[in-house]
């Protein structure tokens, strides 16, 4: 689970990067490596002991990537820049929601 926490960061990290010196097929990679990057659904006993509301915002996240992933490099008419700070802020507004809400910990 941290891993892919610590994955979004990361890849937050690229895009802003790249965002910076205009590099859009970086920015869609990162995006779509969050995107692609599901714990709860590959792993079923970590699936069945979530709770819904995280789950519900995990898929924000994983949806919101990929659609800013898919607008960032379409080719006739990509995401504006002017644009982009807006639709990282939606997506990260469920990443801060969800890390004030629930906490993963484990028995000693």
């Amino acid at each position: 689970m941290k891993r892919t926490m610590r994955g979004n960061v990361e890849a937050l990290d690229t895009i802003l990067r790249a965002w910076s010196t205009g590099d859009r097929a970086t920015m869609a990679a990162a995006a779509r490596r969050v995107a692609d990057e599901h714990p709860g659904v590959d792993t079923p006993s970590l699936r069945t002991a979530l709770p819904p509301g995280w789950t519900t915002l995990g898929s924000v996240v994983h949806s919101g990537m990929a659609s800013f992933a898919d607008d960032v490099a379409a080719p006739n008419a990509p995401l504006p820049d002017a644009e982009i700070p807006a639709r990282l802020a939606a997506v990260t507004e469920a990443c801060v929601a969800c890390h004030q809400t629930y906490r993963f910990t484990t028995a000693p």
